[in-house]
């Protein structure tokens, strides 16, 4: 009968001590850090660019909606760096605010500011995690800060002033491109109004993405000197 009451006892006890560390086990559960955005760029694009939010603990992202719209193409840093997301096709002109949905909970990005127009989709590729030592290549988007002069004829020469504008591909005279640029430095390009340009926002494009002018250029008839 002793042996039996010790027996009872000692399985209580244990009971009660697994029922103990389990409790605790799920009072001390962590949570998921929390995701935190720094920035984004470029601020200004067109359907189809790329735009890169920057933060920390961004690779629960899921999804992310610009504007009203969802996005195709989303890719995510596995260290949670950044997110870089396509303008999907639908977005409407104007200033947006980019969503990312993630296992935290959302976070809301901008404004964004999306000028009419639009180009194939950028590539965005799905990043691989990278070994230890690994040098990343940090490409920046293009940024117009002025340009002279404000109006001109067909075959004006115009130069640019901003920043990151090494490898320019080609500047957007109100829509219509030209190739014929030359680089002077990182903050500085000229380049002539193409035939057929239209007054209008200047668009200038690198391997960073495409960047509009705040200022306008107007068009005047007749060709240069």
């Amino acid at each position: 009968m002793t042996m039996r009451i010790s027996h009872a006892r000692l399985a209580g006890a244990l009971t009660v001590i697994t029922c103990a560390l389990v409790g605790s086990a799920g009072a001390h559960t962590l949570a998921a850090p929390e995701a935190t955005v720094s920035g984004f760029a470029p601020t200004q694009v067109i359907v189809g660019q790329l735009v890169t939010i920057s933060g920390q603990n961004l690779d629960g992202t899921k999804s992310v909606i610009v504007g009203s719209t969802a996005a195709q193409s989303v890719s995510v840093d596995p260290y949670g760096t950044w997110v870089k997301v396509v303008v999907p096709a639908g977005v409407s002109p104007g200033n947006v605010y980019m969503t990312l949905d993630g296992m935290g909970g959302t976070q809301s990005v901008g404004p964004l500011l999306i000028n009419p127009g639009s180009m194939p989709p950028q590539p965005n590729p799905q990043p691989t995690a990278s070994k230890a030592g690994t040098s990343v290549k940090v490409v920046v988007a293009p940024r117009i800060v002025s340009f002279t002069p404000i109006a001109g004829r067909v075959g004006t020469l115009v130069k640019i002033r901003g920043a990151n504008l090494t490898g320019t591909r080609w500047v957007s005279f109100g829509g219509v491109r030209t190739t014929h640029v030359v680089v002077l430095s990182a903050n500085a390009v000229t380049t002539k109004v193409p035939l057929h340009a239209h007054s209008g926002k200047l668009l200038i494009h690198t391997n960073g993405g495409t960047s509009s002018s705040t200022q306008r250029f107007r068009i005047v008839s007749g060709a240069a000197v």
